[in-house]
């Protein structure tokens, strides 16, 4: 053996030396577990236990600790507010609205990068509570400053509020940011549609046309993670056109049929068995209006719910041996 090789042996390189991977795990930027990994990959021992364990321990414990004391607070306030709420002036509950949700704006914004997932979860959850702190500050204002009701107010509140969580949502890409501003976006559609044509089942085209464009924009990356972008889009579809046949009427039903179609037949496209659960659900609950509708006390009805649900299982069993396989070729490569 050359001397060369002799002496990269015995000498760690600095990209791997233990201690720096255990300072990577002291800081919170990768886990014990990857830590681990790294040496056996390098050809070292695991980075070693004790102090780093611990370290590592930090961050899940400050997560604990921060959602403990969050939930504390919001008790407290609640038991406040259901107290004194009433006796309070509008400048009053406006002010503490509007405080709460500054603070926990800043709060969410301070969660030190360094605690890696963990503090993404914090801040999410901070923020979450900071964007109904403004739809509570903007549900006051609208209702009791501008008076307004209806359709009207459900569009200053979904509307504004919904504008704040795709600020929070871009300022840091996250789930719960990303669920919050699909579900209000698609409240002040639907609020939208409700203000422009009224009636109980026209808005809900404004939530089936908010999914249809969330899959799209989850399919060209726009949003991400693209598969929870496809089940939420896929969610607000199927509510949508659901809502449309609170009238009974045929189109409607043949609308939300179609709708569950669609949404089946994308889960079979990408092989997804979360998205393939939502357009079950869907199924059941558009085939059953159908029926009802159509086949009132006929066996036409229990039929044709036996053949799509026999159909549905042998779906969901193949998409999960297609990804069983896909898997195992991954392994081998």
């Amino acid at each position: 053996m050359s001397k060369h090789v002799a002496t990269r042996l015995a000498v760690p390189s600095q990209r791997t030396a233990p201690e720096a991977v255990s300072a990577w795990v002291a800081e919170g930027i990768i886990t014990q577990e990857q830590a681990d990994r790294i040496q056996e990959r390098e050809g070292g021992a695991p980075a070693a236990p004790g102090s780093p364990v611990r370290a590592s321990m930090t961050p899940l414990v400050v997560e604990a600790l921060g959602y403990l004391g969050g939930a504390i607070v919001v008790v407290a306030t609640l038991l406040i507010a259901g107290q004194y709420w009433s006796d309070m002036s509008d400048t009053v509950r406006l002010s503490l609205l509007g405080g709460a949700a500054v603070l926990l704006l800043v709060g969410g914004w301070l969660v030190p990068d360094r605690l890696g997932d963990v503090g993404t979860r914090m801040r999410s959850v901070v923020w979450i509570v900071s964007t109904a702190a403004v739809a509570g500050f903007l549900g006051v204002l609208a209702s009791h400053v501008l008076d307004l009701h209806g359709a009207d107010l459900a569009l200053v509140v979904t509307g504004v509020t919904a504008a704040y969580a795709t600020a929070l949502y871009l300022l840091r890409p996250a789930l719960l940011q990303q669920v919050a501003m699909m579900g209000l976006i698609g409240g002040t559609a639907t609020a939208a549609v409700a203000e422009v044509v009224g009636g109980n089942s026209w808005p809900g085209l404004g939530l089936w046309v908010v999914g249809v464009g969330w899959i799209a924009l989850g399919q060209v990356d726009v949003l991400r993670p693209r598969s929870v972008a496809r089940v939420g889009g896929a969610v607000l579809m199927i509510i949508g056109s659901m809502s449309t046949t609170s009238d009974q009427a045929d189109a409607a039903i043949v609308f939300a049929l179609a709708t569950v179609a669609a949404v089946v037949l994308l889960a079979v496209l990408a092989s997804d068995l979360a998205l393939l659960a939502i357009g079950s659900l869907g199924a059941i609950m558009a085939i059953t209006t159908a029926a009802n509708e159509w086949f009132p006390s006929s066996l036409t009805a229990a039929v044709a719910l036996l053949v799509v649900g026999g159909g549905l299982v042998a779906t969901a069993i193949w998409i999960a041996r297609r990804r069983g396989r896909r898997t195992e070729d991954d392994v081998v490569r």
